[in-house]
Parts: C-alpha cells; sequence; structure tokens
C-alpha cells in the first residue's frame, strides 16, 4: 500500500501536533488549558491548510524539490517550530 501525498502530510499534521503537545507540556511546562486551545487553534489551521492545498501534479518535468509536497511538510514543520520557539521565549 502506497501512500498518497496526502496521506503523508496528513501523518506529518499528527505527529506536529503530538511534538507540540509533549514539548509544551513535558519540557516547557505550558498550562493544559493553554494547550488545549493551541491544539484547537492549530487543528484548524492544518485542516484548512490541507484543504486548500490541492496536489495537482504538473507535467513539466523541473527540479526534484519543486513538488507540492516538500512545501507542505516545510509549511507544517516551521508552523510547529514558530509555536515551540513562541513558548519558549
Amino acid at each position: 500500500m502506497k501512500l498518497t501525498d496526502e496521506n503523508k502530510v496528513s501523518i506529518l499534521a499528527a505527529l506536529s501536533l503530538f511534538c507540540i503537545v509533549v514539548v509544551l507540556k513535558d519540557v516547557l511546562h505550558v498550562k493544559s488549558d493553554n494547550i488545549v486551545h493551541i491544539i484547537i487553534i492549530y487543528s484548524g489551521c492544518y485542516w484548512v491548510f490541507g484543504f486548500f492545498s490541492h496536489s495537482e501534479k504538473e507535467e513539466a518535468k523541473g527540479s526534484k524539490w519543486n513538488n507540492p509536497l516538500y512545501w507542505r511538510i516545510l509549511i507544517i514543520v516551521l508552523i510547529t517550530l514558530a509555536t515551540i520557539a513562541l513558548y519558549a521565549i
């Protein structure tokens, strides 16, 4: 069974949310009430991002890195790291 790009992005978003919860709760000791709000907001953000970013492959062969999957992954990772960085400050 081969995973589609949408499935890969969904799995990464779920792992990112899990990572946010673990780091904020166990490492940075953020209150649980704040974490619940963060998870709700970022779940919605990731859902909207996944819903509105279509993965239509272009016929022209370009660079290996010119793939919508890589850009989606990069954006999710950057959002996760930015959220953790904001609470670490």
